[in-house]
């Protein structure tokens, strides 16, 4: 299967471009030294059939085997990923895995089981406007890449640090947060205002408080001068009948003694009374 024109990487016309991305050769070439010889003797065993229909320039070897510091003879699926979103392309991240997948084999791309081909004489065989590869996505320079061409206008598109923004989605974006902003904001007063309530409803709770404190320790204080009188009364209660015992007792002989008077009155009455004549 061959790879699609629009899809070649720039070659000299576009080098001063690529020296300018964002992401460094040796952050991507780091990535590729770091794997082991363990790893590599894993690998020996996978399959490296590809279609034999996928014939690639000498330039796209020379670009695998730059990227391979190891030359271990493949490059990991994320490494192709992270090299194809650091050209300037108009790729999203699932349109690259899928022109990966073209060239891997078990999340691997053994670039020496491809098919590779030097182009014979000036012309390759390729349209005008493949040459030019992806000039006219990368943003404008001094001189023009293509004479005579008018460049290709990407509506909602705005070039920033060799990636392409879409304001439209950022305009949308903007406004969604903007809207959450002002949900958030209006919740933040409606809690505040049910806070103010909350507190002004804990004052009212708290003098009310203070109030039944202050009558309790009045009653309470009543409660015991009661207590007090009570235990008083019951004092007083106590001695007044220890009084009436002390009377019932010293009153108990008088009455004895009276009693017997009045019986001996009794007899002596009726001893002087005559007796009656017949």
């Amino acid at each position: 299967m061959a790879l699609d024109p629009e899809l070649l990487l720039l070659r000299d016309d576009g080098e001063e471009e690529f020296a300018g991305a964002k992401l460094e050769d040796s952050e991507v070439r780091s990535v590729a030294s770091n794997q082991s010889e363990m790893e590599f003797s894993s690998l020996q065993d996978m399959p490296k059939e590809l279609d034999p229909s996928a014939v690639l320039p000498l330039d796209c070897l020379l670009a695998f085997v730059f990227f391979d510091a190891n030359w271990c003879g493949y490059l990991h699926r994320r490494d192709l990923e992270r090299i194809l979103l650091t050209l300037g392309l108009r790729l999203s991240a699932e349109q690259a895995k899928q022109l990966v997948s073209r060239v891997v084999t078990q999340n691997i791309c053994q670039y020496r089981s491809l098919q590779y081909s030097r182009a014979e004489g000036p012309d390759s065989g390729l349209p005008e406007e493949a040459l030019f590869g992806n000039l006219d996505l990368l943003p404008p320079s001094g001189k023009s890449a293509k004479p005579g061409a008018a460049p290709t206008e990407h509506k909602g598109l705005v070039s920033h640090n060799g990636s392409l923004i879409n304001v439209g989605n950022l305009l949308l974006r903007a406004e969604q947060q903007d809207s959450g902003r002002l949900y958030l904001e209006n919740k933040i007063h409606t809690l505040e205002l049910k806070l103010e309530e909350s507190h002004h409803r804990f004052s009212a709770t708290e003098v009310t408080n203070k109030t039944l404190a202050a009558d309790m320790q009045e009653l309470r204080t009543r409660l015991a001068e009661a207590e007090d009188m009570a235990r008083t009364a019951e004092r007083q209660k106590n001695q007044l009948q220890r009084l009436l015992h002390d009377f019932r007792r010293r009153l108990t002989p008088l009455q004895l003694e009276m009693q017997r008077m009045v019986e001996k009155a009794d007899s002596w009455v009726e001893k002087e009374e005559p007796a009656p004549s017949n």
